[in-house]
């Protein structure tokens, strides 16, 4: 069986990716001092979510901890990371937990809400008052959730039609049905031997991932993907998060919140006029907090590196980052863009398209406005209206008008059911009788 190379037909019709291999330092005097960061993490080493049919380890004898759960491999790269994020921000963190320096959000799924306990166990060794326990080095420290079908921000799983519809438009452009085209033969081949049918690039991103995990796992694979593991079916894999956010309005759709959010923290730690905030007192606390950890998924890294156009067509490993970072030099502010991908390795610088590494505030905030959602979910549901303010869903305009109408329409029976009762109400309830003569 003969695969094509898909990296070379992607890049005829992509954007162009800066991905600038420079180690970077926070105390590197060309890049200023760190004053505030986000860091959007993804969770540790896991099992598969689920194997494909025919796998000869779709058994949870292989995998005690369950499907799609944090292995031991995981907690510690976790903790690694946790390390790393300490002498990183060792200069803006005290020792000693404190709510009004770092906030952590996690999406609702257990590994990452793991991970992100994890990574705070190595960030925040308890000291001094806050030691609670002689045996247990860990303290508890609050993360922050909401469940995946209400989140726009993380978890991405907040429903959006509109979302729905530009990607069914990008699946249609006709460089992205001969991209599809071109890994027919793959799809074909996966199907034969997994026992699925396999038709889209999120199956080959799972059976990928399954695989991936399985060698990380010392598992012998079959013999049947040696001719597609590690490759032509991770570069495929690798091109699901470029096409959920292809377009312009994909990128503002699926990671624009997450921007949004990042970039709120740096307008009210300097005060940027452009972002009035809704809720004083949250904004107070905000400008005091210095760093934001954010623990999610690939998906999450991929799209976001993707919408800033930075993404390299490589999955994103276990326990990598993205740091937003706002500097200070010479008196002006500027923001660096660093990939974490290893804790054996110097991160890496990236570039945006039409800025230099260390980007000035205000064009970088020039740069990703074409993809912030002023009202992320007004786009999302442009057709709606009317919301119901207790799940922040909205109502279906149809079922609105059904009910308004059905409640008019009771009312007009009930009113006239009343007149026609009133006109049927005899006028006298008895007859006085004349008294009989004596």
């Amino acid at each position: 069986m003969r695969f094509q190379n898909h990296g070379l037909i992607f890049f005829h019709f992509s954007l162009a990716f800066v991905f600038t291999k420079q180690t970077v330092s926070n105390d590197d005097d060309k890049l200023g001092t760190i004053v505030a960061a986000n860091v959007v993490f993804r969770h540790g080493h896991r099992t598969p979510t689920k194997c494909y049919p025919k796998d000869p380890y779709n058994n949870l004898s292989y995998w005690p901890e369950g499907w799609g759960e944090l292995t031991n491999i995981g907690k510690m790269q976790e903790y690694e990371l946790g390390r790393w994020l300490r002498q990183r921000f060792n200069h803006l963190l005290s020792e000693i937990y404190t709510r009004d320096e770092i906030h952590i959000v996690s999406t609702d799924v257990d590994r990452t809400l793991m991970s992100a306990e994890a990574s705070l166990a190595g960030l925040y060794l308890p000291k001094d008052s806050q030691r609670w326990s002689s045996d247990i080095k860990w303290q508890p420290i609050p993360v922050h959730t909401v469940p995946e079908h209400l989140d726009s921000i993380l978890a991405m799983g907040a429903p959006c039609p509109k979302y729905n519809l530009e990607s069914k438009r990008v699946m249609e452009l006709p460089q992205i049905v001969d991209l599809m085209a071109s890994f027919n033969d793959l799809l074909e081949y996966l199907t034969e031997h997994t026992g699925e049918k396999v038709t889209d690039l999120v199956k080959v991103q799972n059976i990928w991932s399954t695989l991936h995990i399985e060698t990380l796992h010392s598992y012998k694979l079959p013999e049947w993907t040696d001719t597609i593991y590690p490759n032509p079916i991770k570069t495929a894999a690798a091109h699901i998060y470029s096409l959920q956010t292809y377009s312009p309005e994909q990128k503002r759709l699926k990671s624009g919140p997450l921007l949004k959010d990042m970039l709120q923290h740096f307008k009210l730690k300097l005060g940027d006029s452009s972002y009035v905030p809704d809720n004083l007192e949250e904004a107070e606390l905000i400008k005091k907090q210095k760093v934001w950890l954010y623990s999610g998924h690939d998906e999450t890294l991929g799209s976001l590196l993707n919408s800033l156009n930075l993404y390299n067509l490589i999955n994103p490993p276990f326990a990598s980052a993205v740091l937003i970072e706002l500097r200070e030099k010479d008196g002006n502010n500027f923001i660096t863009v660093t990939y974490h991908n290893s804790t054996t390795e110097p991160p890496y610088l990236l570039t945006i398209p039409g800025c230099s590494e260390l980007c000035p505030y205000k064009t970088f905030i020039e740069l990703t406005h074409p993809i912030i959602p002023y009202d992320w979910f007004a786009e999302c549901h442009p057709s709606h209206r009317i919301y119901d303010l207790t799940t922040e869903l909205p109502y279906n305009s149809l079922a609105v008008f059904v009910m308004v109408t059905s409640t008019l329409l009771v009312f007009l029976l009930l009113a006239s059911m009343s007149i026609f009762w009133q006109k049927q109400k005899p006028t006298r309830f008895y007859r006085k009788l004349k008294p009989d003569s004596i």
